[in-house]
């Protein structure tokens, strides 16, 4: 996470640390605050703008709809207007609560109190203190959050987590286990440097539910590249190779082709398609008769093999 990536997170009322929603009686709440850490954060992404996708501007959705998604107040993080600021200062001088005034104007306590305090109509001593750990516990039930939701993890907690985690345990099994939001589950273990192992973790659950190999999708690193090669050069057909790679039998024929193993017109053959070679330092360089003989015992595989295809549209999906 680099220092852009942090700023932003605290702008949005996030923990960089661990992904959770920051407590609205923290500084960080304070509408100055954010506006400071936002005009940052822009700043900071100005020379990179070259980066963004194209049509992105298309896709954002507005601050508030990002709120409400992520279960904050609808004008969280927004900035006072002048005319929001004296009705604010009216109702308060009227006799408004601040919890009433945060249901009001959609804000957070800390947003409210800000201005307040801005204004002069409170006091330093009125700010609402920090939290305890049992005050947030308690809240946290009240509001149907997570019991830990917010809350920092001590070394005990995080050593058991990444146990649990290098034991099996699904991320949704740790949110229960740890009464933690799934998102604060993984923003630990990515601090933690299993951010990969999340990410295999995912994939392989969402490639189940589709009914998918558990590797569909996952990036061909040098060393599985490798192992494939000689896996193919060994004799080993392409759909027990599919099975010991956990891949669809058009990935493997793809791989194989761009890594030098499959001719052009040997892959049009088997694949039925057209493919361009990548420039691949990786690629291998086999004699023809080594090639041919490989597609021989393709040819000539048995029959237990041919029924193993998990892809129904193989090999045009890869």
């Amino acid at each position: 996470m680099n220092n852009s990536d942090i700023i932003k997170a605290l702008a949005k009322g996030h923990n960089p640390i661990t992904g959770e929603l920051i407590s609205d009686d923290s500084v960080l709440s304070d509408p100055i605050i954010i506006r400071a850490l936002f005009a940052a954060s822009e700043a900071m992404n100005s020379n990179n703008k070259t980066s963004e996708p194209r049509f992105a501007s298309s896709q954002k959705i507005s601050k508030e709809e990002q709120n409400i998604q992520e279960g904050r107040p609808k004008n969280h993080g927004l900035p006072w207007s002048s005319e929001q600021k004296n009705e604010l200062i009216n109702k308060f001088k009227n006799g408004s609560s601040v919890e009433e005034l945060t249901l009001f104007f959609e804000r957070t306590r800390g947003s409210i109190n800000g201005v307040l305090f801005n204004e002069g109509l409170i006091d330093k001593d009125d700010l609402p203190k920090a939290l305890s750990v049992e005050e947030k516990i308690a809240r946290n039930i009240k509001l149907g959050k997570p019991k830990n939701y917010g809350i920092h993890w001590n070394k005990n907690e995080l050593d058991e987590l990444i146990k649990s985690f290098k034991n099996g345990s699904t991320i949704e099994e740790l949110s229960n286990q740890f009464d933690r939001t799934q998102s604060g589950i993984e923003t630990a273990l990515a601090d933690a440097g299993l951010k990969s192992e999340v990410l295999d973790q995912k994939r392989k659950i969402k490639n189940t539910t589709q009914n998918l190999p558990s590797n569909h999708g996952r990036p061909w690193t040098k060393i599985l590249k490798e192992e494939l090669f000689d896996k193919y050069s060994s004799g080993t057909p392409i759909p027990e190779i599919a099975l010991q790679f956990g891949r669809t039998q058009g990935s493997i024929v793809a791989t194989l082709f761009d890594g030098g193993l499959i001719s052009e017109e040997q892959y049009e053959s088997i694949s039925g398609r057209k493919r361009v070679l990548k420039s691949n330092n990786d690629s291998h360089s086999y004699r023809k008769s080594q090639i041919d003989a490989q597609v021989s015992l393709e040819n000539n595989a048995s029959s237990e093999y041919q029924e193993v295809n998990e892809d129904p549209n193989f090999p045009f999906k890869l």
